[in-house]
């Protein structure tokens, strides 16, 4: 049989999708809300039609509704009257999530939310999620903005947020995709909201990777392997993974971490072995945090391990080992044995601090900064960036602009040549040519620009990038034609010291986002604790090279720090505003554009692109017609057609 017949690459990323609802409130004050999309089929595109996405996203929707959840469910493929899957599918559009949605999170006192998509999905643009729905790609609107989702689900007093995400995190190289802008669904009333919050996500792959739906032996639709392990995990869960809270057995958030990042490669390769599926997890709730109770047979606390054994065959004297799998053979009621060996017992998911070839300054808080990910990707994204070469080159950089000064030079490039330079003033719309030259080092350096503003830069491939000039420094970018690996302020009078030590966190950070997405690690008051610790630590060095501080004010975004954000934002030190930092610091919101001091005039790191509409940012439509055609860089990076859009513009 055909294996793709079999088994599909189901894209599934975070968080919700459109149809007609099935599940209603019953007349009491919301205050647990589940958004379920489930979407089969994606129009006019090469992706292939799903054949389990909408089933599945039925099943979460009847679980939620059990556990307490009013729920919206959106999906698009149509039942016949027997209630199997039809060949008829309805549209799921972001207009439809937003007039139900909406209105429940405006008007409801909701303290819980949950967010379910299944379906296509891709990464890109500074790692974002984009979901799609039934008309993307050729509406570039009608997909799922996880960034500005997440971020618009914040500005609502909602305590706990939830992403389960059964999708493709495959990035744009593989997917017909890169014009997509996508929507956060959610409506954004004005500020953040500043309460104690938890969000856990829960995605079905690892940045880059996809996800399987697979045939199943007793539905007439696939299953997706995430989605029936999640749901598995409150029915035949491991044993230690019950608990009771407030009189109920219950499933803790928490406890999904272990069992999903085992389970979920061991059911992908018990259906193919060829199949290689590891869920990227990130659970900040506090340890009593449950979505929903355990559903096997009724049993007290301290008989689970005899519930465990009475799952395996009666016929065998048997034990369990800690993570729920039978063991024939052994004493049954004995001690229960240190597990063998095995995938399911594999820590499949070294962190970012393992990677030896990363360079880390010895003050550095190794332990703040995490993300998982499998060895292999981890070793193939370090080989790609080249992570002692990229500290060396970010070294070199800043010593070879040491002897420059700001009046000399306003710009320096490296690894291309500049084809053309323009310079926007703060605050204005006009746009005046620069001069450029090409020093004897073989850098390429811009004219002496005596204000602040814009310096636009396109390179001699065709791609370039946006940034902002600061008269008392001098800028480097450092570029291989495709991508932007890095941007470095130079300070005249930084001695050697600082100097490296400004080398080690970009060569730190820009490592870090180049294998995926940056995290924080901890929960509450932890994670707090651990995002300003990291913070400060960029911060310290922010007059050395001011960019830190952008990379600060990002990481404090993650934590829901935005008193520390607007810290750096009202800095009288810096005596300048990155765009970056203003709209973090929700100091846009609803202002004109241009932004009268504020520089450059769009985001400078990638990932910010995604943050625009959600904070309500002014931007000119030739911006967001370039928007779309942002290469995968850390820092912002336009491909020839993108550069090609903003020089028309200001010529």
């Amino acid at each position: 049989m055909d294996r793709r017949t079999v088994l599909k690459l189901i894209s599934v990323a975070t968080a919700l999708l459109p149809s007609v609802p099935l599940y209603s409130s019953t007349g009491k004050p919301v205050d647990r809300l589940a958004l379920v999309i489930g979407v089969n089929k994606v129009r006019d595109s090469q992706l292939a039609t799903l054949k389990g996405a909408a089933s599945d996203a039925r099943k979460v929707a009847e679980w939620l509704e059990l556990q307490g959840f009013t729920v919206k469910l959106f999906v698009d493929q149509v039942l016949n009257s027997d209630g199997s899957p039809s060949d008829n599918y309805n549209d799921v559009t972001v207009r439809q999530i937003k007039d139900v949605v909406n209105p429940l999170l405006e008007n409801e006192p909701i303290k819980e939310l949950v967010v379910y998509f299944s379906g296509h999905g891709y990464n890109a643009r500074g790692d974002n999620d984009f979901w799609l729905l039934s008309n993307a790609p050729r509406e570039t609107d009608e997909a799922i903005n996880f960034t500005s989702l997440n971020t618009a689900a914040k500005k609502f007093k909602i305590n706990n947020i939830t992403y389960i995400v059964d999708a493709c995190r495959s990035t744009s190289k593989h997917l017909i995709v890169q014009d997509l802008i996508g929507s956060p669904v959610f409506f954004s009333p004005g500020k953040t909201a500043s309460i104690p919050r938890s969000i856990d996500k829960l995605f079905a792959a690892i940045r880059g990777e996809q996800a399987y739906e697979i045939s199943s032996a007793v539905e007439a639709h696939n299953e997706a392997v995430f989605t029936n392990t999640f749901l598995s995990a409150y029915s035949k869960p491991w044993v230690d993974m019950i608990k009771t809270v407030d009189s109920k057995q219950v499933v803790p958030s928490r406890k999904l971490t272990d069992f999903l990042r085992k389970e979920v490669p061991v059911r992908a390769r018990k259906s193919d072995i060829t199949l290689e599926q590891f869920p990227d997890i990130a659970i900040n709730s506090e340890d009593d945090y449950f979505l929903g109770e355990y559903s096997g047979p009724e049993i007290m606390v301290s008989d689970v391990r005899a519930h465990f054994l009475s799952l395996c065959s009666p016929t065998v004297d048997i034990a369990i080992d800690k993570y729920g799998n039978c063991m024939p053979n052994l004493p049954g009621l004995g001690p229960l044995p240190e597990p063998e060996p095995s995938i399911a017992n594999i820590d499949v998911s070294p962190t970012v601090k393992d990677i030896a070839s990363v360079k880390f300054d010895s003050s550095l808080p190794h332990d703040a900064t995490s993300t998982e990910y499998s060895e292999e990707q981890i070793d193939a994204a370090s080989d790609e960036l080249g992570v002692d070469e990229l500290y060396e080159l970010i070294t070199k950089q800043l010593k070879d602009v040491a002897s420059i000064s700001p009046d000399e030079h306003s710009v320096l490039v490296v690894g291309d040549d500049i084809k053309d330079c323009l310079f926007v003033p703060s605050g204005s719309g006009e746009a005046t040519k620069k001069g450029f030259s090409a020093l004897t080092n073989g850098m390429g350096a811009v004219e002496g620009i005596p204000v602040h503003g814009s310096v636009i830069l396109r390179f001699k491939s065709g791609a370039g990038t946006v940034v902002a000039n600061i008269p008392e420094y001098v800028c480097a970018v450092l570029t291989d034609g495709k991508e932007v690996k890095s941007v470095t302020y130079r300070y005249p009078t930084v001695s050697a010291d600082v100097l490296d030590r400004v080398a080690y966190l970009q060569a730190q950070v820009a490592t870090i986002s180049n294998i995926g997405s940056f995290r924080i690690d901890g929960v509450g008051q932890e994670l707090n604790k651990n995002a300003r610790r990291f913070g400060s630590i960029l911060k310290t060095e922010k007059i050395s090279d001011p960019t830190l501080a952008i990379y600060a004010a990002y990481a404090y975004l993650q934590a829901d720090l935005y008193s520390d954000i607007k810290t750096i934002f009202t800095d009288h030190k810096l005596r300048y505003t990155f765009f970056d930092i203003a709209m973090l610091a929700e100091n846009l919101n609803n202002q004109s554009y241009p932004h009268n001091g504020i520089s450059p005039f769009c985001p400078m790191l990638t990932q910010g692109w995604g943050l625009l509409e959600v904070n309500e940012v002014d931007m000119p439509m030739f911006l967001y017609q370039a928007m779309r055609h942002l290469n995968d860089s850390l820092w912002t990076c336009f491909n020839e057609e993108g550069m090609e859009i903003i020089i028309n513009h200001y010529s």
